[in-house]
């Protein structure tokens, strides 16, 4: 479900997103972000599948309290959500409230090109967040809160999930599923020998930002000390060619040379994969925790086949570390510069951070709600909170650059994407249609290394490539990062 910055480089060079970047100047208007007015319409966008039915009782809760304010909800899929966003913003018609890491930016470009208004949340709301949740420069621009956060970021997009049945048919443990990439190639075999026409493994390789999410997220459980973009942040410079990355993605190789992969999978984004996983076709599917909530609600006669194990590791004594950073923006909810509804969109927003409300968010289990003290009054299933618990142990808090120097995100704003990027690398590889995807590999560090160090220079600024170095930053502890 996160979105990670990685989409930047593959939306800043489109029409749409030049559009976006030069806006950075200006932007749109503000046409009455302080309005009182409590009746209208709303128009409200996330991507929050599994927590939609519980979004649309409290909006209609909501409307009923303020006399004739009607919430116009959309869940969006996040493979198309980029674009609607940039469409919206260019034609002066975005939403009121959205989520907005998917509009392919770090959140201080976006404000600086004029998309949000200043959230208004009272101090007994603020305080009810976690400590760390509001961070200067990623949802506090100048002292202002902008947005706060709806989901957790101890969260990640490759928990290994199994069907229990075809477990058990294949006579493998489903209260010990595998999670070591030999074990998991071993089980996959076993789970096609079961005959019926069913695959091993079935993947999402037509959504690269998820495969690249994924074999980053599997080479900083290994150890790769990188952020979610996949730079090293001993260093500075990417990693994609560290051995981390390549045993992660030779493990995905290998397991389609073993003939596991259901043959569609070429043509499946993660909501379609996840849809015929649940019809028993595979027997592993990697996801978030979210998979949970879109099973329970769509697909809730497959819920008692569900079994989850951590995400895959090359061995079973790996300590793993995933990182990733507080304040994501695709978790965040904004308000539109443009919105009459200021008030209004903040008055509900806020309540995103009280008990209750946080209550209905993990009861629709998607990935861990913000205030994880809620769960043990969540009626929610119990694979949810073993996902939830394999989550607190995986994931801590990272370095962001953004945070430290706000001049950063101008760097972020010069940057040019790289093809191929990352993801469909990983999908020419598992696929078979990019032999030297290792070859691949280096030239995108190469390239990637090369754009950065362009684009600090382009942009003006002070910053340098020490910008994304932290010596003092140790994977497996969470790390606070403090503006200079």
């Amino acid at each position: 479900m996160e979105m990670d910055r990685r989409r930047f480089f593959a939306l800043a060079g489109t029409a749409a997103g030049a559009a976006l970047l030069s806006a950075c100047t200006g932007g749109g208007s503000n046409s009455g972000s302080s309005s009182s007015n409590k009746t209208g319409t709303l128009k409200w966008w996330d991507q929050f599948q599994p927590i939609s039915a519980y979004e649309k009782q409290l909006f209609a809760s909501y409307g009923k309290e303020k006399d004739g304010m009607t919430v116009q909800y959309t869940v969006q899929n996040p493979s198309t959500f980029p674009r609607e966003l940039q469409l919206a913003f260019q034609s002066k018609q975005l939403p009121d409230v959205f989520t907005a890491a998917t509009a392919g930016l770090p959140a201080a470009t976006l404000q600086a090109a004029g998309w949000f208004q200043p959230l208004n949340i009272d101090k007994a709301h603020q305080d009810m967040l976690p400590k760390g949740t509001l961070v200067e420069g990623l949802n506090k621009f100048d002292g202002k809160v902008y947005s706060i956060p709806v989901l957790s970021f101890r969260s990640h997009d490759t928990l290994t999930w199994y069907n229990k049945d075809l477990l058990t048919k294949a006579n493998l443990d489903p209260s010990k599923p595998p999670n070591t990439y030999d074990e998991i190639r071993a089980a996959a075999r076993a789970i096609q020998k079961t005959g019926g026409n069913v695959s091993g493994w079935i993947a999402p390789l037509n959504l690269t930002t998820r495969l690249s999410a994924q074999i980053t997220q599997m080479a900083q459980a290994a150890g790769a000390p990188v952020n979610n973009d996949g730079l090293n942040l001993h260093t500075g410079e990417y990693a994609f060619t560290s051995e981390q990355f390549i045993n992660a993605l030779e493990f995905w190789v290998a397991m389609k040379q073993d003939g596991v992969l259901l043959p569609s999978s070429t043509t499946l984004d993660a909501r379609t994969a996840r849809a015929r996983w649940a019809t028993g076709v595979a027997g592993i599917f990697m996801d978030g925790s979210y998979n949970v909530g879109v099973i329970k609600a769509s697909f809730a006669d497959f819920m008692p086949k569900v079994v989850v194990a951590g995400i895959p590791v090359p061995s079973a004594d790996t300590k793993v570390t995933v990182t990733n950073f507080p304040g994501n923006p695709a978790l965040s909810l904004w308000i539109a510069k443009t919105s009459p509804h200021g008030d209004a969109a903040s008055d509900l927003i806020s309540r995103f951070a009280t008990e209750e409300v946080q209550i209905g968010v993990a009861e629709g289990m998607d990935q861990p709600p913000l205030r994880t003290d809620v769960l043990p009054k969540a009626k929610v299933e119990q694979v949810y909170r073993q996902a939830v618990d394999l989550l607190s142990k995986e994931v801590f808090a990272g370095p962001v650059p953004e945070a430290r120097n706000q001049d950063v995100a101008k760097v972020n704003a010069q940057r040019k994407p790289i093809t191929p990027d990352l993801g469909t690398v990983i999908a020419g590889a598992v696929s078979g249609n990019t032999a030297d995807w290792k070859g691949a590999l280096t030239k995108l560090a190469s390239d990637s290394n090369a754009e950065l160090d362009r684009a600090i220079k382009a942009s003006g600024t002070k910053v340098t490539t020490a910008d994304w170095v932290f010596p003092d930053w140790q994977p497996g502890k969470d790390y606070e990062t403090k503006a200079k």
